[in-house]
């Protein structure tokens, strides 16, 4: 089964969740690459410290699906 778009937003909202309580998901941004072959997926979270942003980090970093994080 083919993952969509839609579902991995879902995951990854879930591991943003994680690490920032307040996050705002209105704020997720996601777009197709140019060649319609990867989704882009922005997260802009605040009032966070650098522990918790590089463990989110390696979070993302962690999934089966994201092939980057920046």
């Amino acid at each position: 089964m083919r993952q969509t778009p839609e579902t991995l937003q879902d995951e990854l909202r879930a591991i943003v969740l994680e690490h920032d309580t307040d996050f705002d998901a209105a704020t997720i941004e996601v777009r197709p690459s140019k060649a319609g072959i990867y989704t882009g997926v922005t997260f802009t979270v605040s009032r966070v410290s650098r522990e918790q942003l590089e463990t989110l980090y390696r979070a993302f970093h962690a999934h089966h699906l994201v092939r980057v994080v920046m």
